[in-house]
């Protein structure tokens, strides 16, 4: 349909991969929402689908275009924090989703379609509408799905892209094993990367560090810290302080403007692959319990075959359905 210059893409995470890469096939440019990819090797095809059709993709990180995250993640790159050896990150988010026996779905849903490539069960309510999130086969959990948010502002704000090691401890701590959910509610990741570590916190309710917000980043450094989080950023420690804050504009009308002059969007497909690669990394070692090494470069995980076969790195599609694997 030539009429037709964008698509916007706010599935389930298990069903991005396909119509994006359809869509940059057919000469679309695309919206997308986070995570870009339900696994890395969709995320890497994505984005190399995306290059080879030449389209402008944004994703749905519209912190970046939120202006005092921008200044924040500025007065970092600017050093006035001194040499920044370690880095926080946290969402506090829902316990459990309770237990639910299969029924029929919804006269209005077609349950085998939505599944889509995810591996087939049976139709449960819990498994539908926001709580899908909380599911392995079609989300990736707080990890994924906050810390899409989260993880980029620290990637941004330190100027790297990705984790030479990754070591992730958690559990359903909260809501129990009894519990339908398979993504943990208290989740721990520690990313080892050149000359810092990063960690990211998941956890239930309770005021810490987080001061009770909801999400933050933290950046601790030799001359002082700087915490921001939706409603505000924080500095101590150093006689910088905040400065007036800039224009940006908004999220969508970034993606307008770029259809237009074909420039770089804020949430450019490239940037927020080594964001989501980040994400799933954090879940892979998670679910296998122990730590992996990453070679950013090549896309793969060091010397394990096991994590390598794990669904968030790679998982066979259901039929008929098949991922096109375009190749960086």
């Amino acid at each position: 349909m030539k009429e037709i210059d964008a698509v916007v893409i706010a599935t389930p995470d298990h069903w991005h991969a396909l119509p994006f890469i359809r869509a940059c096939e057919a000469g679309k440019d695309v919206y997308i929402e986070k995570p870009i990819s339900h696994n890395v090797v969709e995320a890497r095809s994505m984005l190399a689908a995306a290059k080879k059709f030449g389209r402008v993709v944004q994703v749905g990180t519209w912190q970046r275009s939120v202006q005092h995250i921008v200044d924040a993640i500025d007065f970092v790159r600017a050093g006035k924090l001194g040499k920044v050896s370690v880095c926080r990150a946290w969402r506090s988010g829902i316990a459990g989703v309770g237990h639910e026996a299969p029924s029929a779905p919804p006269p209005e849903l077609d349950w085998d379609f939505w599944l889509g490539p995810a591996p087939y069960t049976e139709y449960r309510r819990n498994r539908h509408n926001f709580q899908w999130r909380w599911f392995f086969e079609y989300g990736t959990g707080e990890t994924g799905d906050s810390g899409a948010h989260m993880l980029d502002v620290i990637l941004l704000g330190m100027e790297v892209k990705s984790p030479l090691e990754i070591a992730s401890y958690g559990g359903k701590f909260v809501c129990g094993e009894e519990d339908d959910r398979t993504t943990p509610d208290t989740q721990t990741v520690i990313y080892k990367f050149p000359g810092f570590v990063m960690n990211w916190e998941v956890h239930v309710g309770g005021t810490a560090r987080d001061g009770g917000r909801e999400l933050g980043a933290e950046f601790v450094g030799e001359k002082g810290w700087l915490t921001v989080d939706r409603q505000q950023w924080q500095v101590g420690g150093t006689e910088d302080k905040p400065t007036t804050v800039r224009h940006v504009g908004n999220h969508a009308g970034n993606f307008l403007e770029c259809i237009k002059s074909r420039k770089t969007p804020r949430s450019d497909i490239e940037s927020m692959y080594y964001t989501t690669v980040m994400c799933h990394l954090g879940n892979i070692a998670y679910r296998i319990g122990r730590s992996i090494k990453w070679d950013g470069e090549k896309g793969v995980i060091v010397a394990d075959e096991e994590a390598m076969h794990c669904p968030q790195y790679q998982r066979e599609y259901r039929k008929p359905w098949e991922l096109p694997i375009y190749t960086l």
